[in-house]
């Protein structure tokens, strides 16, 4: 009796397509936050079939990000932003939306890391070294650089194209005459990685304030913040602060 009251139920659940919902999933404590237009609950988003560039880091700091990425973390540009707590989503998005917690398909791979700056500004637009990095190069070629001819220009220009990879910038800098001198200086001076953890367990977030980036080769849901709040609704917030978007 008990077996068939069990199977009983279990169709129920696949008949209302909550059954879908609940099982092969990875939970997290990070959360994306989405216009109230859109309709995305319980959808699944694979990863973007190619790389984005970035909307509020300069295109130079980014390329030289990448350069230093650790291989084991996660690609900026291949993946999805998101907040370690719904109130920061909703003011991250900067407008009327819907809150939504991240889930992870079963047995799915992912790369998960956390920008931490204990007493400082969590989001990377604010980290000192979008405005240091670009000091630094034109410092090394001083401000005369800026009255060459656009041949001279053009051989060190290369660093501000959108999304170069790794292995590109790494070809500059070995084969450019007025990059090879910077070079070693430079990737030393890159210290945007020692202020990313890689988290271990996703669903412990070291930090309440720090911005989250994600890989999602296998997809990812985004949940009802309601659906984890006891059945109560706290999927919508409602905020005019104009701050950054982290999507």
């Amino acid at each position: 009796m008990v077996l068939l009251f069990t199977i009983l139920i279990l169709k129920l659940l696949k008949g209302f397509g909550v059954w879908e919902l609940i099982k092969g999933v990875t939970l997290t404590n990070i959360y994306r936050a989405v216009s109230k237009e859109k309709q995305v609950a319980n959808k699944l988003f694979k990863p973007h079939p190619t790389m984005r560039p970035p909307g509020n880091i300069p295109y130079i700091v980014d390329n030289l990000w990448e350069w230093a990425r650790p291989s084991e973390y996660a690609n900026r540009r291949m993946s999805a932003f998101a907040s370690p707590t719904p109130e920061l989503a909703a003011i991250a998005y900067g407008s009327d939306c819907h809150v939504y917690k991240v889930e992870f398909p079963e047995n799915s791979s992912f790369k998960i890391c956390q920008l931490i700056r204990p007493d400082k500004n969590q989001d990377s637009r604010f980290h000192y070294e979008c405005k240091c990095l670009k000091k630094k190069i034109i410092g090394h070629f001083g401000n005369n650089w800026f009255d060459n001819d656009l041949r001279e220009k053009q051989k060190i220009a290369c660093l501000w194209m959108p999304c170069l990879k790794k292995e590109e910038t790494e070809y500059f800098f070995q084969n450019s005459d007025q990059l090879k001198g910077i070079k070693d200086e430079l990737y030393n001076f890159i210290k945007y990685w020692n202020d990313v953890v890689l988290l271990k367990d996703q669903e412990d977030i070291p930090d309440d304030q720090g911005e989250l980036f994600f890989e999602y080769p296998d997809g990812y849901y985004l949940r009802s913040v309601g659906q984890h709040n006891g059945g109560q609704d706290h999927g919508t917030v409602e905020t005019n602060q104009n701050q950054h978007q982290l999507f």
